[in-house]
């Protein structure tokens, strides 16, 4: 066994640092003759009530303090029905013949423990006491290490060539007997005095008893003792006997021990039971101060499919814990359709605090904005964060002028950073110029600088430019709000917008890559000038052979940028990244008829359908496909292209497999 010291100390002259491990060994110290006289010696007396007195406190098979095996008990018991069973069924001699050697420390018994001694042979010694025998003066273990177990027929005594039947026989028959044994074993003990020793054995009844031993844990329901409660509790969820269950645990589900009340929702949700007495139960544990047992009854109401206490359970969407108010809104969601349901989450959205008024606002449908209006507005007040911003995501949409006044207003008095993102978002998305000092104002701000620039690249560009293109350049920025501004820089559209974009192309940071991305997407949708289109197309597509983490965002922004198609297809037949040349190929149009590079991209398509790499294959069915649409048919090659794609309708892609079928669907029901 092993332990690690929790303080400096001095253990038998040597000095054990804390945080050092310590190394003990049972089996050196069970057979220490300091403590246990002749320990090499098979001696059972030794244990008898005169003798054990003398090594009380030593004996540490199990271990000792608070690290002691919990099934210590259990294994006395075992021991006890065992030998019970074993003496029962079989005469136990000694195993030991003159002159031969007994066993010694290590050896594996392989085979049956009848060795087949002849008549008269395996006599113990005179005194009863077994022999040792000495080899090279070495003490040797007594020959009582091992045993003859002899079969016990009925009505007659062993004989001594009698035969040993299999060890799994005995075992088989030791189980069947021993059931009966081990539930007599745990009634007895389970009207002992000591509480510790009845709640073990209701333990070990639930566990094996049967349907005539459920009475008995009802009674044990009613004991003084919780501990007792509790084990009778989860006996009876191990029982297995619903009508057992819906007598006692609906009133254990009330104790005042919040140990037994637990045991007891657990063992009726296990038990399934229903009825009015355990919805009520389970309705009660809604408000407990526990909030294992708040779980506990939201899984045995969503199982009955009830809400219990509507009340409560709406309460429970401020709950702290996500696996509390998850649970609880999961409910909710089921039992919508019940009016006392819907009428409550109108009230909490209402009159609610705190975060289940925020989860009611944000769970209720858009449809119920005009019936809450009035509280929304209050709500933009509310102390609560999340409330204030919930009440603002429904006003966002309000058409109203005096609404919006006072989301801007506001906005402008806001010193939560969530909720100031929020109305930056929602303010700022409707182009509102009322955002920009605000803006401005939380563009620093690690939580809302995102949104901050993203209003600002919504607003009139004179006014913004110059902001966003200090927080695009500002290296002390956080680089999500970096990011943002990149992305509101290519939708703003400045005259230096791209050149401010490409010269962040490859910046090392992959948020800023990714918002720098977002704004040339922005700017190849808007329009490209002229004298910026090659230049733009030059850089994504350097990009897009190098930058693997973004390889589809790139493409996404080449999508539609004409003059990046002749290096595109270079990468589609050269690339060694299987991605980049799936992304290439899903750039290019097979059924264009103004591109004469129409028919050299249908070729493309036909050799990536044998492509080892999944995504090439893929895109080439694609592409293909586009052009069945557009013309009816597939290309022209004597069927040879039906049959790739009847093969790939085998591949172990699912998607590729899907896009095979649909594409020779395309193709035999012609164009569209």
């Amino acid at each position: 066994m092993t332990r690690t010291a929790t303080r400096d100390l001095d253990l038998g002259g040597h000095l054990v640092p804390e945080g050092g491990g310590v190394v003990w060994s049972p089996c050196l110290h069970q057979h220490d003759p300091g403590v246990f006289s002749d320990p090499d010696t098979f001696a059972p007396d030794g244990w008898t009530a005169e003798n054990a007195a003398a090594t009380r406190g030593s004996f540490l098979a199990f271990g000792d303090g608070r690290r002691k095996c919990i099934g210590e008990d259990v294994a006395w018991a075992e021991l006890q029905i065992i030998l019970a069973t074993v003496l029962r069924t079989w005469a136990v001699l000694p195993a030991h013949l003159p002159g031969a050697t007994p066993p010694g420390r290590g050896h594996r018994q392989t085979g049956p423990y009848d060795h087949g001694i002849p008549s008269g042979a395996g006599s113990a010694p005179a005194d009863g006491r077994p022999e040792s025998r000495h080899d090279g003066g070495r003490p040797r273990h007594a020959a009582l290490t091992v045993h003859r177990l002899i079969p016990r027929p009925t009505g007659a005594a062993p004989g001594p060539r009698a035969t040993f039947a299999p060890l799994d026989g005995l075992f088989r028959r030791g189980v069947a007997m021993g059931a009966d044994h081990q539930i007599a074993f745990f009634l007895r003990e389970s009207a002992r005095p000591e509480p510790e020793r009845r709640a073990a054995a209701l333990k070990g009844l639930g566990r094996i008893g049967r349907g005539e031993h459920a009475g008995v844990l009802v009674d044990a329901a009613g004991d003084t003792d919780p501990r007792v409660r509790a084990a009778a509790a989860l006996a009876l969820g191990r029982l297995g006997i619903p009508e057992a269950g819906e007598e006692a645990l609906p009133l254990l589900m009330g104790d005042a021990d919040p140990d037994v009340r637990r045991r007891a929702s657990v063992a009726a949700v296990r038990l399934g039971l229903d009825g009015p007495a355990v919805t009520r139960a389970f309705a009660r544990l809604l408000s407990d101060p526990d909030h294992h047992l708040r779980i506990n009854a939201l899984d045995g109401l969503t199982a009955l499919g009830v809400p219990g206490d509507v009340t409560a359970l709406a309460a429970l969407l401020g709950d702290p814990d996500f696996t509390v108010w998850g649970r609880a809104r999961t409910l909710l969601y089921t039992c919508r359709e019940d009016p006392a349901v819907r009428a409550e989450l109108i009230r909490t959205a209402r009159q609610g605090t705190g975060g289940a008024r925020a989860r009611a606002l944000e769970w209720l449908p858009e449809r119920c904005t005009e019936q809450l209006l009035d509280s929304l507005l209050t709500g933009l007040h509310d102390p609560s964060p999340a409330v204030r911003i919930q009440a603002a995501r429904r006003l966002f949409h309000v058409e109203q002028q005096q609404v919006q006044d006072k989301l801007a207003a506001l906005l402008r008095t806001e010193e939560h950073p969530e909720a100031a993102a929020g109305l930056l978002d929602g303010v700022g998305g409707r182009g509102d110029d009322r955002v920009t000092e605000p803006a401005v104002r939380w563009l620093r701000d690690p939580v809302a600088g995102p949104s901050a620039a993203r209003a600002l690249g919504a607003v009139d560009p004179g006014t913004a430019a110059p902001h966003l293109r200090e927080a695009l350049t500002d290296e002390t920025l956080s680089p999500r709000t970096r990011a943002a501004a990149a992305a509101a820089v290519g939708t703003a559209g400045r005259w230096d917008a791209v050149w401010l974009l490409l010269s962040l192309l490859d910046d090392p940071d992959d948020e800023i890559r990714a918002g720098v991305l977002d704004g040339l997407k922005t700017r190849v949708e808007n329009g490209l000038r002229p004298w910026e289109r090659h230049p733009v197309a030059w850089a994504l597509v350097e990009h897009l052979a190098a930058d693997e983490r973004y390889t589809w965002r790139t493409r996404n922004a080449l999508d539609g940028l004409a003059q990046a198609l002749p290096d595109v297809r270079r990468l589609a037949d050269s690339a060694p990244s299987g991605e980049v040349r799936a992304a290439a190929l899903s750039l290019l149009d097979g059924d264009d008829p103004d591109d004469e590079h129409t028919r050299h991209d249908l070729r493309r398509f036909l050799r990536g359908l044998d492509d080892p790499h999944e995504a090439v294959r893929y895109q080439a069915v694609l592409g293909l496909r586009r052009r069945a649409e557009a013309t009816g048919s597939l290309p022209p090659d004597r069927g040879k292209t039906r049959d790739r794609l009847t093969a790939l309708t085998e591949d172990d892609s699912p998607r590729l497999r899907h896009a095979a079928t649909r594409l020779l669907g395309v193709a035999d029901s012609g164009p569209a």
